[in-house]
């Protein structure tokens, strides 16, 4: 399935506006007729350019390109497009061409002009049923809404955000990566080298919110001012916490050995408690009197620095997974009581969900317990490296995405990739994601794509094209893809007929599409300079704005100021001059230069030879 053209009615500063997609059919609609004519530059598989990769490959049916000016609204097309099903049928016209080599039409009323294809009125809901829409972007806008829709696989960087929460973001992120990274499927597709290690880092703010939150608690009883047993036992539970932490830290400070292993640790009971804090107050009140679970952890820690000798690896994860797990068996076998009667079905989805989250909590202390005895020598205070092919690394991570609701206290990074870098990485593991997603009889896909080429250094800017349909190649086995992209990048258009680009500008009714470039520039192998004037409507030229107002300033200084002004200021003006890296404007202002100094010369010459003839006449 291709789509071949797009009209809308009205959306945002989009008014009666039609888009071609370079297919082999071209459209025009106006006054209640649709105009249909060949495409005669058209080339099937034009952007099929892998055979190495062998049958097993996705097909290529098209790429199309939208570019033009900030404001002009390629977002709001690509919004429109990606979110075509929450549209009236109404307010847009799409066509396009089905697997079967059928043409089919859906959306408003029209009649059809000098088609040279039999073209078939369709249902909207027919063309969804056959394809999927995949949105990509790495942009970072908190002003924009990302919105949810069946029909729509949406990887861009701010519904992920939206969806997951910033914490749950950062690692699903990085587990993507991972996951795609570990696939000896598609490793050829990175053509930089990965590095051996990734960094865990603890995120210490954890900390200070679980201070907050216990002392929050302890004056909340406080204020209670009810001297009873109940009262008194919650404060002796909150200070018996405020003794584990104690414990924890009077422990990292006096032993260096396994040091990142204690502060893991310590960190983790802390997550622990914070989601207890959190919980509704019945179910806290009862979990936080539980504290005794971790004497037998308290104790341990106590006698080890009692005896000065070194708590163990091994033991204290024993302890702390008794301690934790026995909350989880108390509440198995007092869950209804605790929940009460009142509140039970409310209050149980409560405790199922801390539940689920404890057990994780449990999974990812064994994880990190075997990973760290496996890299213990790369221990260090602040963070611990991890071989990035350890064999539990992806189920780490995944568990540790699961064992918090709130606010996530590790933090996974390369150990050195540059921004290019990870863009890239990102763009080839949420493709690999959202294709291990899509339903396995959906073979027709539709990826739009919001700039592509964002944080790319030039040289991958003109490879972008190339990199990104060999990922889709290599990845979309066996699906049918259709790629619509906006761009700011020359590079990216020099990669694309004229006929697969959609060049917007501001018009006084919103955006305007163009047809074509001026004097018919072509863009396919395009001159990127030119490329980047036209296509893009740069009408004040290719050079930074400072540099074009301190050119100006000092053509309005030669061309105004008087010539003993500027014989006073040569030396400054010329070392101007000098900066000047366009040898024809800089040679030009030179020239300007010498002649005003040359002119000046000659008349204070003439004037000279005026003074010395008066003189010669007085006889003097």
């Amino acid at each position: 399935m291709e789509i071949l053209y797009l009209w809308i009615r009205e959306y945002k500063n989009i008014t009666n506006q039609g888009f071609n997609f370079g297919g082999e059919l071209l459209f025009r609609y106006e006054g209640g007729y649709l105009n249909v004519e060949q495409n005669v530059m058209h080339i099937p598989g034009f952007f099929n350019i892998f055979p190495e990769l062998g049958v097993s490959t996705s097909n290529i049916l098209n790429v199309s390109g939208i570019a033009g000016e900030n404001g002009t609204g390629k977002t709001n097309l690509l919004d429109f497009l990606k979110y075509l099903s929450a549209h009236n049928i109404e307010d847009y016209i799409l066509c396009y061409k089905s697997n079967d080599g059928g043409y089919y039409i859906t959306g408003a009323k029209c009649q059809l002009r000098r088609s040279p294809v039999e073209i078939i009125r369709t249902s909207v809901s027919e063309f969804f049923a056959s394809c999927r829409f995949i949105y990509l972007s790495n942009i970072l806008d908190i002003t924009r809404s990302e919105q949810a829709s069946s029909q729509l696989f949406n990887i861009s960087t701010n519904f992920l955000i939206n969806k997951e929460g910033f914490e749950q973001f950062r690692a699903s992120e990085f587990l993507r990566q991972i996951t795609f990274a570990i696939d000896h499927n598609f490793s050829s597709l990175i053509d930089f080298k990965l590095p051996e290690k990734v960094i865990c880092n603890l995120l210490t703010e954890t900390t200070n919110d679980f201070l907050k939150e216990l002392n929050s608690w302890y004056i909340d009883t406080m204020d209670q001012k009810q001297n009873n047993d109940q009262s008194n036992f919650l404060n002796k539970s909150i200070k018996n916490i405020k003794k584990l932490h104690g414990v924890f830290r009077e422990l990292s400070k006096k032993q260096k050995q396994s040091h990142y292993y204690i502060q893991f640790i310590s960190h983790i009971v802390i997550v622990f408690w914070l989601e207890i804090l959190n919980l509704p107050r019945r179910i806290a009140e009862h979990l936080i009197n539980l504290n005794t679970m971790f004497d037998d952890l308290i104790n341990y820690i106590t006698k080890c620095l009692k005896d000065q000798r070194d708590v163990q690896v091994i033991d204290l994860e024993y302890f702390t997974i008794n301690a934790i797990n026995g909350f989880k068996v108390s509440i198995d076998d007092n869950l209804f009581e605790v929940a009460g009667f009142n509140n039970q079905i409310k209050y149980l989805k409560v405790i199922k969900k801390w539940q689920k989250i404890t057990y994780y909590i449990l999974v990812t202390i064994e994880h990190f317990t075997n990973i760290y005895l496996d890299d213990s020598s790369s221990d260090c205070d602040t963070h611990m490296e991890i071989s990035s092919r350890h064999i539990l690394l992806k189920e780490f991570i995944n568990n540790y995405l699961q064992s918090f609701k709130r606010k996530g206290y590790l933090h996974f990074e390369w150990v050195e990739l540059s921004a290019g870098q990870v863009a890239r990485l990102n763009i080839y593991s949420r493709l690999h994601y959202a294709m291990s997603k899509l339903p396995e009889h959906l073979k027709d896909v539709v990826i739009i794509i919001d700039e592509g080429e964002l944080y790319f250094h030039p040289e991958w800017q003109r490879k972008w094209l190339w990199y990104f349909l060999r990922a889709i190649s290599s990845v979309y086995i066996d699906r049918r893809v259709q790629i619509i992209t906006s761009t700011h990048s020359p590079f990216v258009l020099s990669d694309l007929p004229n006929r697969n680009v959609i060049f917007l500008k501001k018009g006084e009714r919103g955006l305007q599409v163009i047809e074509g470039l001026d004097d018919n520039q072509l863009t396919f192998a395009s001159n990127i300079n030119t490329l980047l004037s036209n296509s893009f409507f740069m009408d004040n030229g290719l050079v930074g704005e400072v540099a074009k107002i301190k050119i100006n300033n000092l053509i309005s200084l030669l061309n105004n100021k008087d010539p003993e002004e500027i014989r006073k200021n040569e030396s400054q003006i010329s070392k101007q001059l000098r900066y000047i890296g366009e040898p024809i404007i800089r040679n030009k202002l030179f020239n300007m230069l010498n002649n005003i100094l040359t002119v000046d010369y000659l008349q204070v010459q003439r004037r000279l030879d005026e003074i010395e003839e008066r003189l010669n006449n007085r006889g003097i």
